[in-house]
């Protein structure tokens, strides 16, 4: 049996995968909401997230410090 919604729980999977990553590394990190997007280009894959950029904001450090760090 195939999924109603595929993408939906491609979505899901990876926001607990990130969710994971970030209790592990960071675990005084505690993100509410994870906001993920369609990327502009299709190129840069399926699904985006600004997860450096509300990281950057909570522990006011640069995003390009976490775009570069992992």
């Amino acid at each position: 049996m195939t999924a109603q919604n595929p993408f939906g729980e491609f979505r899901k999977e990876c926001e607990t995968a990130l969710r994971y990553a970030l209790k592990k590394t960071i675990p005084e990190i505690k993100l509410d909401i994870l906001s993920f997007s369609k990327p502009p280009n299709p190129e840069f894959g399926q699904l985006a997230s600004s997860l450096c950029f509300e990281l950057a904001r909570s522990l006011a450090r640069s995003p390009w410090f976490w775009q570069n760090s992992w």
